[in-house]
């Protein structure tokens, strides 16, 4: 067994905690999107009365943790939502559709081990650049900011 630590960005941090519970609490982190009681109810309750923009809501880790940017335009990019779209104006399939890509974009990423060499073609990740080609229906890839961040969509599906 051996503890691997990759943080290219050099944003990350390593920290010995009593237990996981500790770390969250100590932290203010909201829920993990991998645990099983994060249900789309949860997510639904999450989103309840908000009015901000959904990506900005993705990044905030004291209200969901560890969907970083790169992930939130990945499973928006999924769901087909505008990352620049308010929370109040999403439809209850985009709520859903949104609720599956995170979990299953997040899976993915572990599966891959999060190196974005190793991504498929399929993924926004390998296109992530202004004026690409979307990958699932050959729209235009914008740039955009949300929330201090550059953000990357398709400007035909994402709506």
């Amino acid at each position: 067994m051996h503890l691997a630590y990759e943080d290219a960005r050099l944003f990350g941090v390593v920290d010995i905690v009593r237990s996981p519970g500790d770390f969250i609490r100590e932290y203010g982190l909201g829920p993990d999107p991998l645990e099983p009681a994060f249900t789309l109810r949860a997510f639904r309750k999450i989103l309840h009365k908000r009015r901000g923009r959904i990506k900005a809501l993705l990044l905030s880790q004291d209200i969901i943790a560890g969907i970083g940017n790169l992930y939130a335009d990945e499973a928006l990019f999924r769901a087909a939502v505008d990352p620049r779209r308010t929370i109040d104006r999403m439809t209850d399939d985009e709520v859903r559709a949104l609720y599956n890509a995170i979990r299953n974009v997040l899976r993915e990423a572990i599966a891959f081990k999060s190196r974005d060499g190793d991504y498929p073609a399929r993924f926004l990740v390998q296109h992530r650049e202004e004026g690409d080609r979307c990958p699932r229906c050959g729209g235009t890839i914008r740039r955009t900011v949300v929330a201090t961040r550059t953000t990357y969509y398709c400007a035909k599906h994402q709506r």
